[in-house]
């Protein structure tokens, strides 16, 4: 998912912005996003059917000039953007979409919810079984 996340963000925002998957504590060029999964949660539904929920935080820091701008500016963007990503030929709907400005730098949380079926390995049935039985004498 995390990987959908940044590719809709290239896509969206252009190669002009650098997106990184891990945060780097040198040689970031600002303006930039990180993208960071929070919290993983999964619970059963019934049988082999299982609801995942993930809260993802998209990290953006602005480039050194008119920040407060332009952080209004791509916070209004990543709730069109974020909307919904693909992966795998699936779309995934952003939910729980907010942001918070910390110490100069926009972050934007988003949750992606959906199910999930996980199938196992059948065991081959028995070909035959014979039961014998009877009374005990004493």
């Amino acid at each position: 998912m995390i990987d959908a996340i940044a590719a809709k963000l290239t896509r969206d925002f252009g190669n002009s912005i650098a997106v990184y998957k891990e945060e780097a504590e040198q040689g970031l060029t600002a303006p930039c996003f990180f993208v960071s999964l929070n919290n993983f949660s999964q619970k059963q539904i019934t049988g082999k059917r299982y609801y995942r929920e993930q809260r993802f935080t998209i990290k953006y820091c602005p480039s050194k000039v008119n920040k407060n701008t332009e952080i209004c500016q791509v916070a209004d963007r990543l709730y069109d953007t974020l909307e919904s990503v693909f992966m795998e030929a699936d779309m995934f709907r952003g939910s729980k979409m907010s942001c918070e400005v910390v110490e100069g730098v926009l972050l934007f949380y988003v949750n992606y919810n959906f199910y999930v079926y996980k199938e196992t390995q059948s065991e081959e049935p028995m070909e035959n079984i014979a039961v014998e039985g009877g009374l005990k004498k004493e």
